[in-house]
């Protein structure tokens, strides 16, 4: 005896839907969403739950019970000083959560990403440059990243040093998150795991049958990464798109001993660019 079709329903029907994360969290944020509320990509048929943090952000199903609030930069500052970065904030909105910036970035306007340029010098974004953050990270917890980015710029030869695109660390391990890295040729929207040479890091392995790492392209895209804590595995995959990410052993990874998180373009004057839409630096515990 034969069967008849079996189709699978939907993890969100009746869900409000758009194509795209980009327009899906738009969805979301002028709905109101509660926390919670589900929504669908119609492009990729992911669904995405609301957590009411700042201004709201959608995060995967799967990683919506597994994160707790968002860390915490400086305690003192506006709304308890969280960190995270909207396509809505000023520069103003940024400093009064307690984000600090070295060198001169364009100034960050409402509605436009923030734009870390290196060819005129060290720019990045930090959660502290003084030590008086109150952002710390233990070994036994993690940080889970939903970002929404474009790697503007890069050239042959970029090393993780010039070219990290997200840096988290916690005093004894550190995850970079580099966008541009390639053992032979420019590969501009390329997210690697890198360290201080041109080529991605030596120990990053890529996940899944047929997958590859995370390639934007020249266009703004979204991704999630994990710096682990210290029995796990830290991962960056993209979301907009299936089959692309790579993952990192916390073993592995470099060490140091700062503990910070930081949104950075270059090291040194070099032709490094990169453009901040959204970024949102969960705790996991």
């Amino acid at each position: 005896m034969g069967f008849s079709a079996i189709t699978k329903p939907s993890a969100a029907a009746g869900a409000p839907t758009a194509a795209g994360l980009t327009a899906l969290l738009a969805l979301a944020r002028s709905d109101g969403a509660s926390d919670g509320d589900t929504y669908t990509d119609t492009s990729t048929g992911r669904s995405y739950r609301f957590k009411n943090v700042g201004s709201g952000i959608l995060l995967p199903g799967e990683w919506f019970g597994k994160v707790g609030g968002l860390k915490t930069q400086d305690s003192s500052k506006t709304s308890g000083g969280l960190c995270y970065l909207t396509i809505g904030d000023a520069e103003a909105d940024l400093t009064a959560r307690g984000w600090e910036f070295v060198g001169s970035p364009t100034a960050k306007t409402a509605d436009n990403p923030l734009a870390l340029d290196g060819s005129g010098g060290a720019q990045y974004m930090i959660t502290s440059t003084a030590g008086t953050s109150t952002y710390s990270l233990a070994t036994s917890e993690g940080v889970y990243i939903i970002a929404r980015i474009k790697n503007d710029a890069t050239h042959v030869g970029l090393t993780g040093g010039e070219s990290r695109t997200f840096e988290i660390s916690n005093g004894a391990k550190v995850m970079k998150a580099s966008a541009g890295l390639s053992p032979s040729s420019l590969l501009q929207g390329r997210i690697d795991f890198g360290d201080t040479t041109a080529n991605p890091h030596a120990d990053q392995y890529v996940s899944g049958y047929g997958s590859s790492p995370p390639l934007l392209g020249a266009n703004d895209g979204w991704i999630h990464m994990v710096m682990s804590d210290s029995s796990g595995v830290g991962m960056i995959e993209r979301l907009d798109a299936f089959g692309q990410g790579i993952h990192l052993s916390y073993a592995d990874a470099d060490t140091t001993t700062v503990d910070q998180i930081m949104l950075f373009a270059s090291s040194s004057g070099s032709a490094c660019k990169t453009s901040y839409y959204e970024a949102f630096f969960f705790e996991v515990t």
